[in-house]
């Protein structure tokens, strides 16, 4: 009878409350057990529970002078009192009990999108309603809701939970720290970070070429998804005006010092054959020797794989010239083999230097005169 009267279709006919159908549950197990049947004021009025107890009231009674009986019914009220418990707990789950309990009540649900969270709660308890937050990543402000799962505007019972979509701001990650790397290892990191970035470069009297001389945001720093990180990369000591030196025939050991001192760019390490130079001599710089350069130019510098240079022979012949009296001639030679004196003696004006010398490769020959260079030919 209990439940009967809890889903009735006029709700007036209903419970006024929860408290008052759990009293009548509580009535009817107590009458149950002690072999009675509650009096009308239990269950209020009602015209169709007093016929009920008319009915119920002598077999009660005859019921009560058996105590087998008894322990029948205390397992009969049990059974009654479970299945109104689970029936109220039904009813909580469908949304259905604030209808049936409150007398049917329903309230407006207010706009609360755009607000912060503390406003929308004030807002919902305003119209009786319960509010239930799920926070995500957004480009909006931490704490402004984004979304709410029913509309403004919409009539609900009252005491319905209203589920707000709240920002907590945007996903962020620790920069980085790619200070003091290679230009290479900062770009490696970042984009692994899926960090996008922006490079400048600017020229430093300290850090050497392609050495990340600033960064921002700095590191250890909660920065957005979508930040631009700035790196300025150091592009070396700024270059001064210098005579580009001459590589060919030195080794790689012997042409680095000469490197690092003008700041030199090597782009490319190249290997080829050649008639003119040993095997691990550099036979070619892209720069030619003796050209005006600056400091931190890029070569490129090719290494003689062989089979190096062939031995030619060059004969000299030559007037000495002067004033008259005797002379100091020299003459010497660069080649392959590097530079060396071929000939070296006294000899008047008008003499006729007739010199025979052999040469590895390409080179040069100077004939000097009291030492100073009085002819220079190319060794082909």
């Amino acid at each position: 009878y209990v439940v009967m009267r809890a889903m009735r279709k006029n709700p007036d006919s209903r419970y006024a409350g929860a408290k008052e159908m759990t009293d009548a549950l509580r009535a009817a197990c107590e009458s149950e057990m002690n072999g009675s049947v509650a009096e009308d004021s239990a269950f209020g009025e009602d015209e169709g529970f007093k016929k009920a107890l008319a009915v119920t009231k002598p077999a009660a009674r005859n019921k009560a002078r058996s105590a087998g009986a008894r322990q029948l019914n205390k397992k009969r009220v049990l059974i009654l009192a479970g299945a109104g418990v689970l029936f109220i707990a039904l009813l909580l789950v469908v949304g259905s009990l604030t209808g049936i309990l409150g007398g049917g009540k329903t309230t407006e649900v207010p706009g609360v999108v755009g607000d912060m969270l503390s406003e929308a709660e004030a807002k919902m308890e305003d119209k009786g309603l319960l509010v239930d937050a799920k926070y995500v990543n957004s480009d909006q402000e931490n704490g402004i809701v984004l979304e709410q799962s029913i509309k403004a505007g919409e009539k609900v019972s009252v005491g319905r939970t209203i589920t707000l979509t709240v920002s907590k701001g945007a996903a962020t990650i620790p920069m980085p720290d790619v200070l003091g790397a290679t230009r290479k290892v900062a770009e490696l990191t970042l984009t692994n970070k899926n960090i996008k970035y922006n490079i400048t470069e600017q020229y430093d009297e300290e850090k050497p070429r392609n050495e990340v001389i600033f960064q921002s945001p700095e590191a250890g720093a909660d920065i957005a998804l979508d930040t631009v990180a700035e790196l300025v990369i150091s592009l070396g000591p700024e270059p001064i005006s210098i005579i580009m030196p001459n590589f060919l025939g030195l080794t790689m050991e012997k042409a680095n010092p000469v490197i690092e001192e003008n700041n030199f760019v090597i782009l490319t390490w190249k290997y080829g054959v050649s008639y003119d130079y040993a095997a691990g001599q550099i036979c070619e710089q892209s720069v030619a020797p003796g050209t005006p350069a600056k400091t931190g130019a890029e070569l490129t510098l090719t290494i003689s794989e062989g089979p190096g240079p062939q031995t030619k022979a060059y004969n000299v012949r030559w007037v000495v010239t002067g004033d008259g009296g005797g002379h100091d001639v020299i003459i010497r030679i660069s080649d392959a083999d590097g530079t060396r004196e071929v000939y070296h003696e006294q000899m008047d004006t008008g003499d006729i230097i007739d010199f025979n010398f052999n040469y590895s490769g390409r080179g040069t020959m100077e004939i000097l005169l009291d030492g100073v260079v009085v002819r220079s030919s190319d060794l082909d």
